[in-house]
């Protein structure tokens, strides 16, 4: 096997082709994808996906063994497939070759189940295949750009003699060469003059030409194989090896029995290199022209088809049938003075190259728009070849009108990417309801393959969530010739479920016999949700709405009733007539009132600066001892006038000590400690402390009221309490539990609540050691 020399794959291109083989692998649910590369007489594992199992890894190499043995029974082809069910493993893939044929290796998957080779899979390792071999062409051409021989001629001599000279030149210039190559060594006579020539090498396409094999060859001189080679073959040669300059020449060489075309040059002293190209053909092919001539011209004037002679050498139509005067409207006078680009709408640049496309090509076929006489402009097709008329060469040129043809398949495309590419599920079935054909999208919805949907029934797909009503209905009106829309709730092939909203007609014939069924249908499962999550928000907004009416309401009343004891002891604490112990007590009632105005103040603020993410976090050592004693006192004397007693519930060294906020810290407590006593008519009130690993878990524990599981779910919410009628008995405007339990999520912790009707509540929190500022 012949390899590119020196070659080497990027890590770029190996990071590519395994991120593909992963891919694949994970796509199509198959344990192995591997590539093998055959080297020499070597083979390896390249690639493999990143899913291949230890098992099929301890079979890789004999199973690599049994893929060589195969290349050098040269039993893989183009396409055929690797290998199938080889040591009760499923194998199938493609070979992997250069451009120039060579095998490069294998792609290939397998799997211990029996895999399905759908057409998703083949597609996909096709694919595949072609980019793989597209960057095998690219390294190939990257190495072969190096080296280039003309067909006719080698106009860089210095390139080839290099090229032949190093290591290279058996894997690529000879062996790629569609030309035939051939190194000759010098046999002189005692005067120094040419008297043959020795072979010393030559190409493949050599070997062919002269139709001796290389090994017979190589050794023997001109003569020896050719005796009749004519002496002026030796003469040419003459200027290569005396004087040491390239030739070329054209002659027909008896042995052979062929017309060729010789470009000789210089290699050393001894050595010149000779490339000769067959032009037998073209030699026979002019005297079969000339001799077709006055045939061909009874078939063009005769025909029925739209024919025309145009020059290659200006564009020129030279000659045109009647057949042609009709389709384009002009007379044959008039058709004679234009230049084929005069009719071609695409221009002069585009015409040129076809031209040049037709000169080189036995026969092309070009696809255009010319304008008529009138200016209508027809989509034509132009079958092109070269002929020779009179000697001259020119172009034969047969023009079909396919305008009515490409607006019918155009019209046919247009429907058939319409169904392919549309966005709803589409499905035909039988008159039996049995499914002839789905669009990929019905496949992506339901994750049906092709394979497994044709020939089944839709009712595959039923959730059993729906009423046969439904489908008795929907069968009664198609099958009567009417069209059936509504709402199905279906089973995908994981057993997922999904809404669709589907509308079902009869297919009918020209006899208008129904002939089958067709469904269009659309995932509206994403529409189902958003609607529910619509009623959900509108049902959530409502609440917010009644909620924040009631607030507001609760607040204009929290607000009045120290507002009203501000202004109305301030007018009281005027009086001239007052005793001192009078004054002091109006001071004190205007002093909570002001408090109480701060306090509702102050949850506001925090709420605002919450929501806006904008409070402020500043850290301080705190020592517990002295703090949890300070707020013990801080709320005995409230707590004292419910004859409610206050204990504190804590075990830890009197100088432990937590970085933390000691503010928000105190707030938080602060609202705990108020609600507990404001819900509490007797009993105790518990001030709870411990210290975890990373954490400090603080509790507040009542024998209050308690709070139902269903509050329970609510009372952290904003400006909600547990119900209305506890705003007006206890007062306070529903946001002091948000506040907190924000507060402590913004330190880092979790507030919760523990609680029974009529058997108090214990609210815990916990917040870490060290709380980052």
């Amino acid at each position: 096997m012949s390899e590119v020399v020196n070659y080497k794959i990027s890590s770029r291109i190996l990071s590519k082709w395994q991120d593909v083989l992963n891919l694949i692998s994970r796509t199509f649910n198959i344990s192995n994808v591997i590539i093998a590369h055959f080297k020499e007489s070597n083979i390896e594992l390249l690639l493999k996906s990143d899913t291949c199992d230890k098992a099929f890894m301890l079979e890789i190499q004999e199973y690599l063994e049994h893929e060589k043995e195969l290349v050098a029974k040269k039993e893989i082809g183009t396409d055929d497939l690797v290998l199938n069910n080889f040591n009760n493993l499923n194998y199938f893939g493609y070979p992997l070759k250069f451009s120039n044929g060579d095998l490069f290796g294998v792609l290939c998957g397998a799997n211990e189940e029996e895999i399905k080779f759908d057409t998703g899979t083949k597609c996909s390792l096709v694919e595949f295949r072609k980019i793989i071999e597209s960057d095998l062409k690219a390294l190939y051409q990257e190495e072969m750009n190096k080296f280039f021989l003309e067909e006719y001629k080698i106009e860089n001599q210095k390139l080839v003699e290099q090229l032949l000279k190093s290591e290279l030149k058996y894997k690529t210039l000879f062996s790629t060469s569609t030309s035939a190559i051939a190194i000759f060594e010098t046999i002189k006579n005692k005067s120094g003059e040419l008297v043959d020539l020795l072979y010393k090498d030559m190409n493949p396409a050599n070997e062919k030409f002269i139709e001796i094999s290389k090994e017979k060859a190589i050794g023997k001189t001109l003569l020896e194989l050719f005796p009749n080679t004519e002496p002026e073959w030796i003469d040419y040669f003459n200027s290569v090896t005396n004087d040491f300059k390239n030739t070329n020449f054209y002659s027909y060489h008896s042995d052979i029995g062929k017309f060729i075309y010789v470009d000789s040059f210089p290699l050393s002293d001894k050595e010149f290199a000779v490339s000769a190209v067959d032009l037998t053909d073209k030699v026979k092919l002019k005297k079969k022209l000339s001799e077709a001539e006055n045939r061909y011209k009874n078939i063009f004037y005769g025909s029925s088809s739209v024919m025309m002679l145009v020059s290659p050498e200006n564009g020129l139509i030279k000659d045109v049938n009647e057949s042609a005067c009709e389709f384009y409207g002009y007379s044959k006078r008039e058709l004679l003075n234009l230049k084929i680009w005069d009719l071609n709408i695409a221009g002069e640049v585009t015409v040129w190259d076809n031209i040049e496309k037709a000169k080189t090509n036995s026969k092309t076929i070009f696809k255009a728009k010319h304008r008529l006489a009138s200016g209508e402009i027809k989509d034509v097709e132009i079958s092109s070849g070269v002929v020779m008329v009179d000697g001259v060469e020119l172009l034969h040129s047969v023009i079909r009108d396919v305008t009515e043809r490409n607006k019918n398949l155009l019209k046919i495309t247009k429907l058939s990417n319409a169904v392919e590419q549309s966005p709803a599920s589409i499905v035909i079935t039988n008159t039996k309801g049995e499914i002839e054909y789905v669009n990929p999208i019905f496949c992506k919805v339901t994750g049906y393959d092709l394979k497994e949907l044709i020939g089944e029934n839709p009712r595959i797909l039923k959730s059993g969530k729906q009423s046969a009503i439904v489908y008795k209905d929907l069968w009664q009106k198609i099958s009567s010739g009417g069209k059936w829309e509504g709402e199905f709730y279906n089973k995908r092939k994981d057993s997922s479920y999904y809404w669709e909203s589907a509308s079902i007609s009869p297919v009918v014939d020209d006899k208008n016999s129904i002939i089958g069924y067709l469904k269009v249908g659309l995932d509206i499962t994403e529409k189902k949700q958003i609607e529910a999550k619509l009623t959900h928000a509108l049902l959530k907004a409502e609440e917010n709405d009644r909620l924040k009416t009631a607030f507001l309401a609760n607040l204009s009343h929290e607000v009045r009733t120290p507002l009203n004891g501000l202004l109305g002891f301030t007018d009281f604490i005027g009086d001239v007539d007052l005793t001192d112990e009078e004054r002091k007590q109006y001071a004190s009632i205007i002093k909570d009132c002001g408090n109480q105005l701060m306090s509702i103040m102050d949850d506001i603020m925090d709420a605002s600066l919450l929501e806006a993410k904008k409070l402020q976090i500043n850290v301080d050592r705190v020592s517990l001892d002295p703090f949890l004693s300070g707020l013990k006192n801080l709320h005995t004397v409230e707590a004292e006038k419910k004859k409610l007693s206050v204990k504190l519930d804590y075990m830890f060294n009197p100088n432990f000590e937590i970085h933390t906020d000691k503010g928000k810290l105190l707030q938080v407590l602060n609202n705990l400690i108020r609600n507990a006593i404001k819900f509490t008519k007797e009993g105790e009130i518990i001030i709870g402390c411990e210290s975890l690993k990373d954490t400090v878990l603080f509790y507040v524990q009542d024998t209050g009221i308690g709070i139902s599981s269903e509050h329970q779910k609510i009372i952290f919410s904003r400006f909600r309490q547990i119900e209305n009628h506890l705003i007006r008995q206890h007062g306070g405007i529903g946001l002091g539990l948000s506040i907190s339990k924000d507060i402590v999520e913004l330190l880092g912790g979790e507030l919760w609540v523990e609680s029974d009707v009529g058997r108090g509540s214990k609210f815990s929190f916990t917040i870490p050691n060290h709380t980052e500022g």
